[in-house]
């Protein structure tokens, strides 16, 4: 069970991670493709999130149904999310002076390992 804290927490950690580096990247200067994956990394790891509380919903009300659904959508979204991380890679570096978007896509695959 504690596999799926640490995977939790390092989702988590990932999301708050991205988040900040998309405030902190507010300058004109670190406008490019690498923001906008990160724009779009982080919906995709709100809607990872999003399915927690509709597998706790309908837990109550059908088990079955519940776990029928945990084990189709988080593996999907796993491979989605791995997949868009390694993505990272194929845009151009972060501007220098841009330092929230330079570390982000190596950590995005690691912490993204980790919830693997």
């Amino acid at each position: 069970m504690w596999f799926a804290g640490l995977a939790l927490a390092s989702a988590a950690w990932l999301f708050l991670r991205g988040l900040a580096a998309l405030f902190a990247s507010g300058r004109p200067a670190c406008d490019g493709p690498l923001k906008e994956w990160l724009q779009s990394f982080l919906v995709l790891q709100a809607t990872n999130f999003g399915g927690l509380p509709v597998v706790a919903a309908v837990w109550h009300l059908a088990p079955v149904v519940a776990r029928t659904i945990a084990n189709l959508y988080w593996p999907g979204m796993l491979v989605m999310s791995m997949g868009w991380s390694i993505s990272s890679f194929a845009c151009p570096r972060a501007p220098k002076d841009c330092p929230a978007l330079q570390r982000l896509p190596s950590e995005a695959i690691v912490f993204e390992t980790m919830c693997a």
